[in-house]
């Protein structure tokens, strides 16, 4: 295999149907190009065909594979996403990203549904090197009237050296119209060697529409740092959406942060972290970064102080509790039961004490 250069575009989608006719929209090309260094400055497009005429399907998106043994740079980025739509029609198959190389290096990437498009698969891998990305989207498309939202696809970075990054976004798009459910978050996962920089990461489901629909069920946050490096995230959010009427969202999102570089001053930070259930949605314990080399993991609940239980002084002035450090022993519980304080006791009702005889001298 020798060395791949493109410096302009290449593009797959499938063509616009015929004017004022009814079709379902085409189905979008595939694009693999394998090769020892791989360089393309112009976007790829491999989308589907948008819809004409009444509830008309969306055409499939295409699959993009660019893989080989050297490094890959895709300057303008990708993108691969269903075709729209009509009314009620559904999304077309959704299509797929897979980059592969010993570094690798792209612009925005993009696999959102279009509308009534379900998001698609981005797969990502660096061998030996570095992966340096900008925005990555696997969303699921906007719900048109009377239907459902949809999924995003499953988002995975995985690089041998730093890994960096902006926005990463895997959500669920929201129901549209009356008991329409809202779209599933998609799973997000990254893992790297030698550090992870990013923006804000989230894969939160979309929300119901009104009347009674359960809202989408929230995705998952994971990211792993391990042997060296600093491990830095903006926020995270992995919610459910909101739920209408009396039913209820999906599961809860889940946010896994682990940072196994436990050098001194290692580094692991992250922005505002939120798994919130939507209305009629469960949420989960959010973790607290708080130490390297170690899994952020909800904390343990806080036990309230135990109450300090003190005995009754029948002995004590009226509306006074007798001092805690006094040297009277307190009666066994079995026998008296311990009060959180005393009561006042009346002088007047108190027996009068007994004296013991004195001993004859």
């Amino acid at each position: 295999m020798g060395h791949v250069t493109v410096t302009s575009t290449i593009t797959t989608t499938g063509g616009a149907a015929v004017t004022s006719g009814t079709h379902a929209g085409a189905a979008g090309g595939d694009v693999t190009i394998t090769g020892v260094n791989r360089t393309i400055t112009g976007l790829i497009t491999a989308s589907g065909g948008a819809a004409v005429g009444t509830d008309q399907a969306g055409g499939q998106a295409g699959v993009v594979a660019v893989t080989g043994t050297g490094t890959v740079t895709t300057t303008a980025g990708v993108t691969a996403s269903t075709g729209a739509a009509t009314g009620t029609g559904t999304g077309g198959g959704a299509g797929s990203i897979t980059l592969t190389g010993t570094a690798v290096t792209s612009g925005p990437l993009t696999t959102t549904g279009g509308s009534n498009g379900a998001g698609g698969t981005v797969a990502i891998t660096s061998t030996t090197g570095a992966t340096t990305l900008t925005t990555v989207t696997t969303s699921g498309g906007t719900a048109l009237a009377g239907t459902a939202g949809r999924p995003a696809g499953p988002l995975t970075l995985a690089s041998a050296d730093t890994l960096t990054a902006t926005t990463l976004t895997a959500s669920g798009s929201n129901g549209n119209g009356a008991d329409q459910p809202g779209g599933a978050g998609g799973a997000l996962s990254i893992t790297s060697t030698n550090g992870v920089t990013t923006g804000a990461l989230t894969a939160s489901g979309g929300n119901a529409g009104p009347g009674t629909a359960a809202g989408g069920q929230a995705g998952s946050l994971t990211v792993t740092n391990s042997t060296a490096g600093n491990l830095t995230v903006g926020a995270l959010t992995a919610r459910t959406g909101n739920a209408s009427g009396a039913s209820a969202s999906g599961p809860g999102g889940t946010v896994t942060i682990t940072q196994h570089n436990a050098a001194a001053g290692a580094l692991l930070q992250t922005g505002a972290i939120s798994t919130v259930g939507g209305s009629n949605g469960d949420g989960v314990p959010s973790p607290c970064p708080h130490k390297a080399a170690s899994s952020l993991r909800p904390p343990r609940p806080s036990k309230p102080p135990a109450a300090r239980l003190w005995s009754a002084q029948p002995d004590a002035p009226a509306g006074i509790s007798r001092s805690p450090d006094a040297p009277s022993p307190r009666p066994a519980p079995s026998r008296l039961p311990a009060v959180m304080a005393t009561a006042p006791i009346n002088p007047a009702a108190r027996p009068a004490p007994s004296r013991s005889p004195r001993p004859a001298r």
